[in-house]
This record gives C-alpha cells, sequence and structure tokens, in this order.
C-alpha cells in the first residue's frame, strides 16, 4: 500500500460530487455517521514554531472573544449568526494565500505541485460556502461589512507575509485556528440541542 492509499484510507468515507451545472469545484460529501465517528484530537505543540501558532492562535481567540462580548449562555440566533459571518470570512483566506502561494511557486521553480494547490483553493472555497450557509439567514449592514473589509486587509497582508516566510509555521497555525472553530460550532450545536436558539431547532440547512 502506497503512502498516498495509507492517507486516503484515514478520511471517513465519502463521495466526491462534481455537479456539471454548478460552477462550484468538486468536492466531498460525508454521511451523518460518518461525521459521528470522527474522534477529535489535538495537535500538542513539540516545537518553536507550534508553541507560537497555538499561542497565537489561542490569544487571537480571547481578543476576539473579548471585544466582541462573546457569551455562548447568553447568544441568540442574530449573536451566533454575526460570529459565524465574521469567522467564515477570515477562514476562507489562508487556502486561497497558500493555493495562490504554491501556484506561483510551481510556475516559478517549473516543478509540479503534486496536488497541493487544488487541496487549498478546495478549502477555500469550502469556508466560503460556509459564509453563504449563514448569509441566507442575516444580510449584514454598512458597519458589518467594513468591518469584515478592515480585517481582511490586515489579516490577508500578515498571513501572506509570513507564508512567504514559514508556510509549514502558517499551516500549523490554520490547524490550531480549525480546532477552535470545532470547538466554537460544538458549543454553537449544543446550544441548539439545548432549545437556546429555537429558530433553528427543526430548521433545514439552507
Amino acid at each position: 500500500m502506497s503512502h498516498l492509499d495509507k492517507l486516503v484510507n484515514k478520511l471517513p468515507r465519502h463521495k466526491m460530487v462534481l455537479n456539471p451545472y454548478s460552477y462550484r469545484m468538486a468536492h466531498p460529501v460525508y454521511s451523518k455517521q460518518s461525521m459521528e465517528e470522527i474522534k477529535v484530537t489535538h495537535q500538542k505543540p513539540n516545537s518553536v514554531k507550534d508553541y507560537i501558532s497555538y499561542y497565537s492562535v489561542q490569544a487571537a481567540r480571547r481578543g476576539f472573544d473579548f471585544f466582541s462580548g462573546y457569551n455562548p449562555d447568553k447568544m441568540n440566533q442574530r449573536d451566533w449568526l454575526n460570529r459565524a459571518i465574521f469567522l467564515e470570512t477570515i477562514a476562507g483566506v489562508p487556502g486561497m494565500i497558500g493555493g495562490m502561494s504554491r501556484h506561483l511557486r510551481s510556475l516559478r521553480t517549473l516543478e509540479r505541485d503534486h496536488g497541493w494547490i487544488h487541496h487549498l483553493l478546495q478549502e477555500a472555497e469550502n469556508e466560503r460556502m460556509h459564509l453563504f450557509f449563514f448569509l441566507k439567514q442575516r444580510n449584514p449592514g454598512i458597519a458589518f461589512r467594513i468591518l469584515i473589509a478592515l480585517s481582511q486587509g490586515v489579516f490577508f497582508n500578515a498571513y501572506f507575509l509570513f507564508y512567504c516566510i514559514s508556510p509549514a509555521h502558517c499551516h500549523r497555525f490554520v490547524g490550531y485556528l480549525e480546532e477552535e472553530a470545532v470547538h466554537t460550532y460544538t458549543v454553537m450545536l449544543k446550544a441548539i440541542d439545548d432549545g437556546k436558539i429555537p429558530a433553528w431547532t427543526n430548521m433545514r440547512a439552507p
């Protein structure tokens, strides 16, 4: 069995969907059972880069929680929508920068990329689709849009700069960022199960 086969076998069972009538990239679709069988894990920091990445994410999380007044016990549907919409506009940035950077590197070095470009761009689109799920329920006002634009301007340029210096560091940073995303959405799902967001209790996903 090849190294690639071993990696593929670690993935949850899924099917790849490519809709010829859609502009979206081919994407995996997972069953609910496969999702519930996934075990939540944590990559413990074991190098200087890991520790820098981990604590950078923790600092950003705590700062954002403080300034946004995050309190899951008191949040209503609008509060959750605001948080999810803002976070997804940030989450869609790293994949695009990674894909763009590796694309340019492949052109510059005249070497193949072996699939990373497509994988990273697929991740960027995945995050953007998450964003549009929530936008079906809320259309942010001008102040919120300005905040998004300013945040994207800062994060995009900072992440691009660091990606040019150390791509591995940036990928580890995103790994810890996704751990926090899993935590946030787990809390959100628990709030739905506990009846704290009545509008979403029996609502079909957009």
